[in-house]
């Protein structure tokens, strides 16, 4: 199982120094490959709406990881056919 790269904010700090699409392409392709290798794939991108969700552009703030958890506990759990306590 593998996770794609969340959400890039590039309004400021470090994420003004990236490319939003980049992440895209790169999410893409890891999609791609963990499809190739049967690996399972949570995508965060969808979950993780929010407009402000980083403490400098990447990486995740105290509230966004509100929303990574249950993104990821929800995908380990389909994967596993359980329901995972958090989620």
């Amino acid at each position: 199982m593998v996770a794609g790269i969340t959400p890039i904010d590039s309004s400021g700090g470090l994420g003004k120094h990236l490319n939003p699409a980049i992440a895209e392409q790169n999410n893409a392709s890891i999609a791609m490959i963990a499809k190739e290798r049967g690996l399972s794939l949570i995508g965060q991108q969808k979950q993780m709406t929010d407009e402000k969700l980083t403490v400098n552009g990447v990486h995740l703030d105290a509230c966004a990881y509100k929303e990574w958890e249950p993104a990821i506990l929800g995908g380990l759990g389909t994967e596993l056919g359980c329901s995972i306590a958090g989620n």
